[in-house]
């Protein structure tokens, strides 16, 4: 019986090379490269577009950016089954793709002069006589049941581009953080390195001197700070800290980075409180490749740290949180050129929960949140904690044509909801930790589909009639108070109890 499977995946991995032989030169390139990752490895799409980018991988079109090309390069390779996507359950995460385990087989194969595999001490992939010269990317694979790492397997490879540490269980923890001083000194040609995913508390002042650094992965790792000398990897495109829960704050010198396009420190935004702050230093602004800067978190102006000014000229793209909105003085707001940034697509505007105590604070911030309206190209809009009673007019405004999803969080009940029901395309919207007397949702919401209301303990009575007509789901919860729900009949069908609801009296209205 594994004679007969082992002939079938003969037979099917020669129909897989013809595919592969069928390939344009660069993704060939680009496919092989990817054996780097384990069998199994669930990836993101930008993670490898930035491995390609450090690796030289990708070809320039025109003006198109790199990332672009990259992410055409993906499309690509996934409509030919060469990639798959993992499938989610939550249609607001990043897409998750792996490679198939037969792919990955055939990206061994026609990588096997270029790659090792190594784990405690041997390797995994056999070379077929390719001298270790040769070898230009590596993968060392920590075994489950190993408490120490012996990293000297990986030392006679010193003309490696590409290092990559990683876990046999893909969920599992790399043990790094004993790893010695010195040791990233005998690998001067690295382009990438990943340590993401491991114990590391302190990344190696070895890593320093690594000049010709492109990437540099520490994602989800214990590091509180970054040595100064990370600063001198002039060729630095990517640096990746996401997860890093415990990340305080970035190296003074981050502004001569100056190829920097990269800087992702982002924290699921459910994990994000008063006490998530990293110091982020002055002239951050100068770096005029950036495109990526997942927080900010706001100093005064008056400070060593950078303020909202920084952001004016940045050509920022995907996700920005703003942090501490009450250290923002009042006209600094707008010369942060939100609206100017175009490709924001995911915004979070957050002020201190100390702040909705503040008398002192409410009109300050009523203007800052008027001048910080962004491009209306905005997908996804959260504000958390803040402490005026008025919104800015722009938040209904139907020109967010693209605005799906809208969560207000922990602040004062006020007209918002009137300025929203006009939004022509709002798909989701959260309503979470908000007080006042009373609230009651007006007429409007043409797309609404899914209406989330909690911790509502003002809420007496709602009433929800047939002014949303595309309404599928309503979950309610924590609102204490609640004794009376007035549902239209057509929306009753979907509607989603909380365990709280049990002497809720139900009221359906008939169809029309």
């Amino acid at each position: 019986m594994q004679a007969l499977k082992d002939d079938f995946n003969g037979v099917v991995l020669a129909s897989l090379k013809i595919s592969y032989h069928h390939l344009r030169y660069h993704l060939k390139q680009c496919f092989g490269y990817c054996s780097i990752f384990p069998n199994g490895y669930v990836f993101e799409r930008d993670q490898v577009v930035r491995y390609w980018m450090a690796e030289g991988l990708i070809q320039p079109e025109g003006r198109r950016r790199l990332e672009a090309v990259g992410m055409k390069y993906i499309d690509d390779l996934l409509w030919r089954s060469f990639f798959e996507k993992v499938p989610i359950c939550d249609k607001g995460q990043i897409e998750h793709y792996r490679i198939p385990s037969l792919m990955h087989n055939l990206a061994s194969i026609v990588s096997e002069y270029e790659f090792r595999g190594l784990q405690s001490g041997k390797r995994v992939l056999e070379s077929n006589g390719a001298h270790q010269a040769q070898v230009r990317y590596a993968s060392f694979i920590q075994p489950s049941d190993k408490r120490t790492l012996n990293l000297e397997c990986i030392e006679p490879y010193s003309n490696l581009r590409a290092l990559k540490f990683s876990h046999e269980c893909n969920n599992g923890v790399v043990l790094l953080n004993s790893t010695p001083a010195h040791f990233f000194c005998n690998f001067m040609y690295l382009r990438v390195l990943d340590m993401s995913d491991s114990d590391l508390e302190q990344v190696p002042d070895s890593v320093g001197k690594l000049i010709h650094l492109r990437f540099l992965g520490l994602s989800y790792t214990k590091i509180k700070t970054l040595p100064e000398e990370i600063c001198g990897l002039f060729n630095l495109q990517t640096l990746e800290l996401k997860g890093c829960s415990q990340l305080e704050s970035l190296p003074e010198g981050l502004q001569r980075l100056i190829n920097l396009r990269h800087l992702d420190f982002h924290l699921d935004w459910e994990d994000i409180s008063d006490s998530t702050e990293v110091a982020i230093p002055q002239g951050i602004g100068e770096l005029e490749d950036l495109q990526t800067l997942s927080r900010f978190n706001v100093a005064s102006a008056k400070g060593q740290q950078c303020n909202i000014l920084e952001l004016k000229d940045l050509k920022l793209r995907g996700d920005l949180c703003i942090l501490n909105l009450e250290k923002v003085p009042t006209g600094h707001a707008k010369n942060a050129n939100l609206q100017g940034k175009n490709f924001i697509e995911k915004l979070m505007l957050r002020w201190h929960s100390s702040a909705l105590t503040d008398g002192l604070l409410q009109q300050q911030s009523e203007e800052v949140i008027n001048s910080i309206r962004p491009h209306n190209g905005l997908r996804c809009l959260w504000i958390i904690n803040y402490p005026g009673t008025k919104y800015p007019s722009w938040i209904g405004d139907a020109s967010f044509w693209r605005l799906e999803t809208i969560r207000i969080s922990n602040c004062k009940i006020s007209d918002f909801l009137s300025l929203l029901r006009h939004l022509p395309w709002l798909l989701n919207l959260r309503i979470e930790n908000v007080h006042g007397d009373t609230m009651s949702l007006p007429e409007g919401f043409p797309s609404l589909e899914d209406l989330t209301l909690l911790n509502l303990n003002f809420l007496g009575r709602l009433t929800l009639g047939n002014e949303m007509p595309k309404l599928k789901k309503l979950y309610v919860s924590d609102c204490s108070k609640l004794q009376e729900l007035v549902i239209h009949r057509n929306l009753y069908d979907n509607f989603e109890r909380g365990n709280f609801l049990s002497s809720l009296r139900i009221i359906c209205v008939p169809q029309d």
